[in-house]
C-alpha cells in the first residue's frame, strides 16, 4: 500500500487496523497502537444507494478513517484489493491504492526502482 517498503510487504502481512477510538488504533489482534497517520478529509459517499450507506455506517462504527498508508491497511482495503486483484490476467497481480498526486510519484518511484533492482539481480 501507498509509502509502504515494498520488498517488506511482500514478504509479511501488513499491519491491519481493525477498530479505532480517540487517538488509538487497534489491529486485528487487539494490540492497540497510537495513531499517527494524518489523513485528508473523507467526503461522505451513498447517493441513496442503501446498500452502500449501510456499509460504510456499519465501517464508521467500527472505524471512521484509516487510510492504507506507511504498512497499514484496514480489512475492507484488502477484500477490494484481493477481488480487484482477481480480474488481472496474471496469477501473482497485486493491487496499490494511493491517495494524493505526491503518494504516486513516490510510489511509482520505488517500483521503477524495485523492477530495476530486481533486473540488475537477473543479469
Amino acid at each position: 500500500m501507498g509509502l509502504s517498503n515494498l520488498w517488506s510487504i511482500a514478504e509479511h502481512r501488513l499491519l491491519v487496523i481493525a477498530v479505532g477510538g480517540s487517538i488509538f488504533a487497534y489491529d486485528e489482534d487487539s494490540k492497540d497502537c497510537h495513531e499517527r497517520v494524518s489523513t485528508h478529509d473523507c467526503a461522505s459517499l451513498g447517493f441513496c444507494d442503501e446498500e452502500l450507506i449501510n456499509v460504510i455506517i456499519e465501517q464508521i462504527h467500527r472505524l471512521s478513517v484509516q487510510p492504507s498508508y506507511s504498512g497499514r491497511t484496514v480489512e475492507p482495503a484488502l477484500q477490494l484489493a484481493d477481488r480487484l486483484a482477481a480480474f488481472a490476467p496474471s496469477d501473482d497481480a497485486g493491487v496499490v491504492f494511493l491517495i494524493t498526486e505526491d503518494e504516486i510519484d513516490e510510489v511509482v518511484r520505488r517500483i521503477e526502482s524495485a523492477l530495476h533492482t530486481a533486473y540488475n539481480r537477473m543479469q
